[in-house]
């Protein structure tokens, strides 16, 4: 994996997503060899690792202009994460805000609104502030889909820092 990251890094896209396929392949089977270990990782954690591979191909397919490709496997990882960990689990808001970052390129910023609104739900839902570092970073993200879309007032108030409603 991490050549993958030094080669995009270096902007070698098509090689950095070839050796994320090929980390995330290699993790996936390694998962039986695992179960035969004393101090095993468990197995949701090896897949977990292994969908974040496949949210770094996504993420590289994305960068090569290949957005509908990227859409697929962003999606097919979110929807591996949510069947095996569930919506309200913070380790599956990085999945659909890799999704939201693709669908931003592909000028869909309503469906990346959505996907960020609830990214931010399901981190206050599980009782994680909006002073974290993650929450901010979301929240910075949703100003940003806002002004895409000319919701200036709406993305003025996230930035500022209140909830819409509240004030």
């Amino acid at each position: 994996m991490h050549r993958a990251i030094i080669f995009e890094a270096r902007g070698q896209f098509r090689e950095a997503e070839a050796s994320y396929a090929k980390s995330r392949e290699w993790r996936l089977v390694s998962i039986p060899d695992f179960k035969n270990q004393v101090h095993a990782p468990p197995e949701s954690q090896l897949r977990w690792i292994a969908d974040l591979n496949l949210l770094d191909v996504a993420r590289t397919k994305a960068k090569q202009g290949r957005f509908a490709e990227a859409e697929v496997a962003a999606r097919s990882a979110l929807l591996a994460r949510l069947k095996d960990q569930g919506k309200y689990n913070p380790l599956t808001t990085p999945f659909m805000l890799g999704l939201a970052n693709i669908l931003v390129e592909e000028g869909r910023y309503q469906e990346a609104e959505k996907l960020t609104r609830i990214s931010l739900e399901i981190q206050r839902t599980v009782g994680i502030g909006d002073d974290t570092q993650l929450s901010a970073q979301i929240l910075s993200q949703l100003g940003a889909v806002l002004t895409f879309q000319r919701k200036l007032v709406e993305a003025a108030t996230v930035y500022g820092g209140t909830r819409q409603g509240d004030g």
